[in-house]
């Protein structure tokens, strides 16, 4: 267990993992989630428009960039509403959350679904740079 500080946001906390350690996490805990969960086929349109969305976003920030992870996701079949980063820099989107989105869309409450998606798919980056899964799991 170590005292560090957040480089982005200057805040200190404590981690009882090293960046290392969590690689290894991320792919063993990756791994066993996929293994339980209906995972999309790759060339599924509605996965090709999120890893669009999510390399466009990883390529273009400098922090996500820098980070120390081998960036990935994943889109489950899931009627869940919800998107999550696991350690490591990998991230999940559930199939229910793009169907929820569309219906916003329909209801004019949203103007773009992409827009969307890349807000929640940019807000699951910073938590992977931030690191906050590592980081519940310290305490």
């Amino acid at each position: 267990v170590n005292q560090e500080v957040l480089e982005v946001t200057g805040r200190q906390r404590t981690m009882a993992f090293s960046v290392e350690s969590e690689k290894e996490w991320a792919d063993e805990m990756y791994l066993e989630m996929l293994e339980e969960a209906e995972v999309l086929p790759y060339e599924d349109p509605r996965n090709l428009v999120l890893q669009s969305i999510f390399l466009r976003l990883v390529e273009r920030n400098e922090v996500a960039r820098s980070a120390p992870w081998d960036w990935e996701l994943v889109t489950i079949e899931s009627d869940e509403v919800n998107a999550f980063a696991t350690l490591g820099g990998k991230l999940v989107v559930m199939t229910g959350l793009l169907a929820a989105m569309e219906e916003m869309l329909e209801a004019g409450k949203i103007g773009s679904v992409s827009d969307a998606v890349a807000a929640v798919l940019g807000h699951e980056i910073g938590h992977a740079i931030a690191r906050h899964s590592a980081e519940n799991l310290s305490w």
